[in-house]
């Protein structure tokens, strides 16, 4: 009867160990996209463990030169709500910011967002790679800056993850 004990012991670490390596190798498994979006697209994907939703919006900002402004230039960005556009902003350190609104309407889920392009460098998120709980909502501020820069078109793509566990017991391996 002991041994039994052992064994189930034995085989319950061996299932966690493999739960947890299994879990940590598919929280970032999406790939780097070969094309970046035009408009905010939603993908969905599934796995023994866990439901994946993958939103994808395009992003672009074009830097100007301060020095090179009038009074006639506009300075401005798009507020589609299916594109992250910062628009035209004068170089030389100056930021824009966008927000990105999350509802989780479901059970807790871990986010995690991604930036691809040349646009990558320049944004960073006020949070990342953090748990929604069930019901929750969030606001995520995405900041452009423009660092040293003073001319230049960037683009790429900011990629929102929302990873879901289909049961109760694989939360413990999100946090």
């Amino acid at each position: 009867m002991k041994k039994k004990g052992v064994a189930i012991i034995a085989l319950a670490v061996v299932f966690l160990f493999f739960l947890s390596s299994y879990t940590a190798s598919l929280t970032f498994t999406f790939k780097t996209p070969v094309n970046s979006v035009a408009n905010r697209t939603i993908e969905t994907y599934s796995d023994a463990f866990f439901d994946y939703e993958l939103i994808r919006y395009p992003s672009r900002a074009e830097i100007a030169d301060p020095r090179k402004f009038s009074e006639e230039f506009s300075i401005g960005f798009n507020l589609d709500p299916w594109n992250l556009d910062f628009g035209l902003i004068p170089g030389n350190g100056s930021f824009s910011k966008r927000f990105i609104n999350l509802t989780n309407n479901g059970n807790d889920a871990k986010v995690v967002l991604a930036t691809y392009g040349n646009i990558s460098d320049m944004i960073s998120f006020s949070s990342n790679n953090f748990m929604l709980k069930k019901s929750a909502k969030s606001s995520v501020d995405v900041s452009f800056n423009t660092g040293r820069f003073l001319e230049g078109s960037f683009g790429g793509e900011i990629d929102v993850i929302i990873q879901k566990p289909k049961y109760v017991f694989i939360r413990w391996f999100l946090a």
